[in-house]
């Protein structure tokens, strides 16, 4: 037996996974690189143990640049918009945008804990009329092109190495029952795969001018 995709620690066979942890530290990184330094998170549902390593990432890597910010770490269940019919919806942002819009400096990034999530900074964005990501940069996760293409501008994403997981996954069954057969024990592995950026329309580079003023894609800020 090998297990992929999602980690279990107590699990006493091998698996293949990704590295949701790692995922949140790039996407930190990516934006710091990027010349943001007031960055928000938002975990719309905590009972999620990948949404929460995602959180965990982001923290210990804004942690490390000493650009941590707890006020801006949210992590709760949200309220959605009630649909008619059973297709999801997603979570209402618009109360979590105006604490990020009243915070005493200007938040410029939001890292959001998958792309479903973003769907409804989005729409909280169009309601308040902030531009992305002229004034607000908007990172998700999972990559997923039907949500991440639909969305305007299009959603940068971290992208999971699904098609890499299943296949060392296989790798390592087919090493298993090649062992069994030779009568050989392989010791329990676990191996963690970590995601990369699909950088779409969603992200904006920020440079700081010797007057301390912001400018965005020639636009200056105060």
């Amino acid at each position: 037996m090998v297990g992929f995709g999602t980690n279990y620690p107590h699990c006493r066979y091998s698996q293949v996974f990704l590295d949701n942890r790692s995922a949140g530290a790039i996407a930190a990184r990516e934006l710091i690189g990027r010349g943001h330094r007031v960055i928000a998170f938002i975990n719309h549902n905590p009972e999620s143990e990948m949404f929460r390593s995602r959180g965990e990432g982001f923290r210990e890597a804004m942690m490390q640049a000493d650009l941590w910010r707890p006020e801006l770490f949210i992590s709760r269940k949200f309220a959605t918009v009630a649909a008619p019919s059973p297709d999801p919806v997603p979570p209402l942002l618009d109360k979590t945008l105006e604490r990020f819009l009243s915070y005493p400096e200007r938040v410029t990034a939001v890292v959001v804990a998958n792309d479903w999530g973003c769907v409804g900074l989005y729409r909280a964005c169009i309601g308040r009329g902030i531009r992305i990501p002229q004034d607000l940069s908007i990172l998700g996760f999972d990559n997923q092109i039907s949500i991440c293409a639909s969305l305007h501008p299009p959603l940068s994403s971290i992208h999971n190495p699904l098609d890499e997981i299943g296949k060392m996954a296989a790798i390592e069954l087919f090493s298993r029952i090649d062992a069994a057969k030779r009568e050989l024990t392989l010791p329990i592995s676990n191996r963690m795969l970590s995601g990369t950026l699909v950088e779409r329309g969603s992200l904006c580079t920020l440079n700081l001018t010797a007057d301390h003023h912001l400018i965005i894609k020639g636009e200056t800020i105060l």
